[in-house]
């Protein structure tokens, strides 16, 4: 009885480290200054976008929070003439940006296309695949990557690809690095406002 149990749940465990993480808890950060927290067990989201000369720790002058209960995301523009604006209905996608990746490659679901050994890495990455090619305006042939590490499961980094269709020649090439991603429980202090409300404009 007991082999046979280990025997369906051995698979089982391999195949789901073997997908796309989606978890309903998440906090992101991305090369370039922008930190996403969702967290969609107790539903709050927030994101912020840093400019070259602030960071995390010091305090990002953009900042959205969706509240459900209230229905309205919260722009947070602190240098601006109007810091807070409301918009109100349903949270941007954008703010939950990680459903997002996973959906461009596949989806949670979609087994990894190819081990690759990266530095970033530190090891063996899964990795999973698409490409598209673009024929109206450009003879353009776009590649992309996304690289999780086979150790623990922490998304690394994604790749962009172009390639000239008519030559075959590298075009350009970029890449953009997670910097941070941890599911743990996410801190209050993620969603708090950074100004009283009642300076905000209702659009």
């Amino acid at each position: 009885m007991i082999i046979t149990l280990l025997l369906l749940i051995i698979p089982w465990i391999g195949l789901t480290t073997s997908q796309i993480p989606n978890p309903m808890r998440y906090q992101v950060s991305f090369e370039g200054g922008s930190h996403y927290a969702v967290d969609k067990i107790r539903w709050r989201l927030s994101s912020k976008i840093c400019s070259s000369h602030e960071t995390l720790s010091s305090g990002c002058s953009f900042q959205e929070i969706y509240v459900p209960n209230e229905g309205r995301t919260y722009n947070f523009q602190l240098t601006t003439a109007n810091p807070c604006i409301v918009n109100r209905g349903a949270f941007l996608k954008y703010i939950d940006i990680w459903p997002g990746i996973v959906d461009k490659y596949g989806g949670e679901n979609k087994t990894y296309d190819k081990v690759i050994f990266d530095n970033d890495c530190d090891g063996p990455c899964l990795t999973w695949f698409t490409q598209h090619n673009e024929t109206i305006y450009t003879f353009m042939n776009y590649q992309s990557r996304l690289y999780i590490r086979q150790a623990d499961s922490r998304p690394i980094k994604t790749t962009s690809t172009i390639y000239d269709l008519k030559t075959g020649q590298l075009f350009s090439q970029t890449e953009n690095k997670i910097t941070y991603w941890s599911l743990d429980e996410i801190p209050d202090s993620k969603f708090k406002f950074p100004i009283d409300t009642k300076k905000c404009y209702f659009a």
